[in-house]
């Protein structure tokens, strides 16, 4: 909604299955932000400008992740 940008994920059998996404008044690209934090657990992700989506190793913290520098 808005301006906002989220960052949710779901650990599941095979790693933490992320997506970013934005409101229609965020500036934020999503694919660009999830490529730029996935290599530094060892996942990987990709999508659009509006929504990216990505998986992560088993056991990777939700919150540290988001808590990376683009």
């Amino acid at each position: 909604e808005g301006s906002l940008t989220v960052i949710v994920g779901a650990h599941l059998d095979d790693g933490l299955h992320t997506i970013v996404a934005r409101g229609p008044g965020s500036s934020v690209d999503c694919a660009a932000l999830l490529t730029s934090i996935a290599p530094a657990c060892g996942g990987r992700g990709g999508g659009r400008t509006e929504r990216a989506e990505g998986r992560m190793p088993p056991g990777t913290d939700l919150v540290a992740i988001s808590a990376l520098p683009p």
